[in-house]
């Protein structure tokens, strides 16, 4: 209890100094998001002039939460300084600086169309333009490399024992569907060559599409950017788009067709290990909820399909059957009917 109205007192006071008004009670907001364990406290804002904000503050003591909150500042700062074609980053309007878990940021005008595991139904007629403009996303994004002096600055680079390590967080679930599927996991990706780092592109970090708001321009917000392999970012797409086979399909022939030839090669050797590092937690999180539905709030029957179906995935993929990445092009994927 002393925590929870040290949190309400701590927000509070961030609001006030920084003029800021929600339409619900922090006290509320605050229990809700204790509620759904969630690491960070979000909510839309408004300041004294009635101008629209967003306001992100950790609500965990440890360090590493505050660290990650200013990597996540740090990239944005550097990518809204930034003009891209297919998309922007918000600017950052106040923060707490190094140390301190917070910030303000503008906010994205448009509309998000999921959660990280679920695309919600009401936007399924227009899946396939905000599909198309994630496409253009994803290709401007991993055109950049590090030959590009302006982000070389960045030093965080991806490796093999971080996504096993991402991968062991939600190991005890899938275990009970997926027998030892930790260990199977490890022997995919050491059968796999990862790129070195010259050949490695600007990523996002969390690219699911709880993170894109689709409007006059793609917004892309929670940017953890760092140097990945050209496959990372998509998968996450991919995985995401588990209810749409079909543009999976074609998403996949359209990203490929526009790499280099050695990005064609990392990405041939990325993308499985990627979509089992990337579609981890969604299995995880779906398996949750088909089996108790007040963990989340997917329509029935939604949860206990996706399961099954990232399930029906990772076993072809760590059993050996898929080897042949040209499976997920166009005309050769499995039919899964979204409810």
């Amino acid at each position: 209890m002393a925590y929870l109205d040290g949190l309400e007192k701590y927000i509070g006071g961030l609001l006030e100094k920084n003029n800021l008004n929600c339409e619900v009670s922090v006290d509320k907001l605050v229990r809700e998001a204790l509620r759904k364990t969630k690491n960070y406290f979000t909510e839309l804002c408004r300041d004294s002039k009635g101008k629209e904000c967003f306001l992100k503050v950790t609500m965990r003591a440890e360090d590493e939460f505050k660290k990650t909150l200013f990597g996540e500042i740090a990239s944005i700062r550097l990518l809204s300084e930034r003009n891209f074609s297919s998309f922007y980053a918000p600017k950052i309007l106040n923060e707490g600086g190094e140390g301190n878990g917070w910030y303000i940021r503008e906010v994205c005008q448009g509309e998000i169309i999921a959660d990280p595991f679920v695309i919600d139904k009401h936007y399924f007629k227009g899946i396939n333009r905000y599909a198309n403009d994630t496409l253009l996303f994803l290709i401007e994004l991993s055109g950049i490399n590090l030959k590009n002096q302006y982000f070389s600055k960045i030093n965080s680079f991806s490796s093999k024992q971080g996504y096993l390590e991402a991968i062991s967080v939600n190991a005890e679930v899938i275990n009970r569907i997926l027998p030892n599927f930790d260990s199977r996991a490890a022997q995919i990706f050491s059968n796999y060559d990862f790129p070195e780092r010259e050949n490695m592109v600007l990523s996002h970090g969390d690219c699911h599409f709880g993170n894109l708001i689709f409007g006059r321009k793609l917004g892309v917000v929670d940017w953890g950017i760092h140097w990945g392999n050209i496959a990372e970012d998509f998968a996450k797409v991919w995985t995401s788009l588990w209810q749409f086979p079909e543009i999976q399909a074609r998403l996949y022939d359209h990203f490929r067709g526009s790499l280099s030839e050695i990005h064609k090669k990392s990405f041939k050797s990325c993308f499985l290990p990627m979509v089992i590092y990337q579609g981890a937690n969604k299995l995880k999180r779906l398996i949750l909820a088909s089996e108790n539905a007040k963990l989340d709030r997917y329509p029935a029957g939604v949860a206990k399909d996706g399961a099954d179906n990232f399930i029906k995935l990772f076993s072809e993929v760590i059993s050996g059957q898929s080897k042949d990445w040209d499976k997920y092009s166009t005309g050769r994927i499995r039919k899964i009917s979204p409810r």
